[in-house]
Protein backbone atom coordinates (compact mmCIF):
# COMPACT_ATOMS: atom_id res chain seq x y z
CA UNK A 1 0.00 0.00 0.00
CA UNK A 2 1.38 3.40 -0.95
CA UNK A 3 0.73 6.62 0.97
CA UNK A 4 1.33 10.28 0.21
CA UNK A 5 0.92 13.34 2.41
CA UNK A 6 -0.89 15.74 0.10
CA UNK A 7 -0.14 19.01 1.89
CA UNK A 8 2.71 18.63 4.36
CA UNK A 9 2.95 21.98 6.15
CA UNK A 10 6.00 22.01 8.43
CA UNK A 11 5.86 24.27 11.47
CA UNK A 12 8.89 25.65 13.27
CA UNK A 13 8.46 23.15 16.12
CA UNK A 14 7.19 20.00 14.38
CA UNK A 15 8.79 19.94 10.93
CA UNK A 16 7.98 17.20 8.42
CA UNK A 17 9.78 13.86 8.46
CA UNK A 18 7.78 11.51 6.22
CA UNK A 19 5.70 12.57 3.21
CA UNK A 20 5.39 9.32 1.24
CA UNK A 21 6.15 5.64 1.39
CA UNK A 22 5.06 2.08 0.81
CA UNK A 23 3.77 -0.31 3.47
CA UNK A 24 3.96 -4.07 3.18
CA UNK A 25 1.62 -6.52 4.90
CA UNK A 26 3.52 -6.34 8.20
CA UNK A 27 3.89 -2.54 8.38
CA UNK A 28 1.63 0.13 9.81
CA UNK A 29 1.69 3.91 9.64
CA UNK A 30 0.86 5.77 12.86
CA UNK A 31 -0.21 9.40 12.51
CA UNK A 32 -0.59 11.73 15.51
CA UNK A 33 -2.23 15.12 14.94
CA UNK A 34 -0.40 18.23 16.08
CA UNK A 35 -2.93 20.63 14.51
CA UNK A 36 -4.29 23.11 17.05
CA UNK A 37 -7.59 23.75 15.28
CA UNK A 38 -8.12 20.25 14.02
CA UNK A 39 -8.03 19.33 10.40
CA UNK A 40 -9.35 16.67 8.08
CA UNK A 41 -8.01 13.18 7.62
CA UNK A 42 -9.27 11.16 4.67
CA UNK A 43 -8.31 8.43 2.21
CA UNK A 44 -8.41 8.33 -1.56
CA UNK A 45 -8.75 12.12 -1.81
CA UNK A 46 -12.47 12.07 -1.03
CA UNK A 47 -12.84 15.06 1.27
CA UNK A 48 -16.59 14.46 1.74
CA UNK A 49 -15.65 11.33 3.71
CA UNK A 50 -13.21 13.17 5.97
CA UNK A 51 -13.02 12.96 9.76
CA UNK A 52 -11.95 15.72 12.11
CA UNK A 53 -8.40 15.06 13.28
CA UNK A 54 -7.60 17.38 16.20
CA UNK A 55 -4.60 17.76 18.48
CA UNK A 56 -3.41 14.50 20.05
CA UNK A 57 -5.68 12.22 18.05
CA UNK A 58 -3.98 9.11 16.66
CA UNK A 59 -4.69 7.13 13.50
CA UNK A 60 -3.08 3.82 12.54
CA UNK A 61 -3.20 2.72 8.91
CA UNK A 62 -2.32 -0.77 7.76
CA UNK A 63 -3.24 -3.29 5.11
CA UNK A 64 -6.49 -5.12 5.85
CA UNK A 65 -6.54 -8.90 6.13
CA UNK A 66 -9.50 -9.07 3.74
CA UNK A 67 -9.64 -7.46 0.29
CA UNK A 68 -12.39 -4.99 -0.54
CA UNK A 69 -14.62 -6.00 -3.44
CA UNK A 70 -16.41 -3.18 -5.19
CA UNK A 71 -19.68 -4.18 -6.80
CA UNK A 72 -21.18 -1.79 -9.33
CA UNK A 73 -24.95 -1.88 -9.76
Amino acid sequence: MAFLVREAFPSITTGVEVTSGVLDENDSLVIVSEMNEGGPIFGDGIEDDSLQFGWGQRAEVKIARECLRLVAA
